[in-house]
């Protein structure tokens, strides 16, 4: 049950985001994942690795933002998707992300599929 409250959660970080409010989402985040164990709900996590991706490039963190933008998309293509609003999501921060050339993106993927969903959050939260 704690997964969907988890997942559900995630618009509100988002909301604090767009309000230029970026360290209190990032503080949101975080409390919500130290107060509950990691949900083993295939999908949950990333949707909060995605959330993170979205936070970084609403804060401008080109490097942030395309490493958790590259470890979700990765993770959305082996482990699957919560809902279709997750590809809704990720398809906009990706296009908000812009293009990157050939070697970035290659650096940048070969760094992502390296991540665990654990490095890929603590990346998110500021600590990786």
């Amino acid at each position: 049950l704690w997964a969907w409250e988890v997942y559900a959660s995630l618009p509100y970080a988002l909301e604090l985001g767009h309000d230029g409010r970026h360290a209190e989402a990032l503080d949101f985040v975080r409390e919500l994942l130290e107060d509950n164990a990691v949900p083993e709900t295939p999908g949950v996590m990333t949707s909060v690795v995605t959330v993170l991706a979205a936070l970084a490039v609403l804060r401008g963190d080109q490097d942030t933002a395309g490493l958790l933008l590259a470890h979700a998309g990765h993770a959305i293509m082996t482990t699957g998707i919560r809902t279709p609003v997750d590809i809704a999501l990720y398809s906009d921060y990706l296009r908000r992300y812009g293009e990157v050339d050939a070697e970035t993106a290659r650096r940048t993927s070969e760094r992502a599929s390296e991540m665990s969903v654990s490095e890929a959050v603590a990346r998110g939260l500021g600590g990786g």
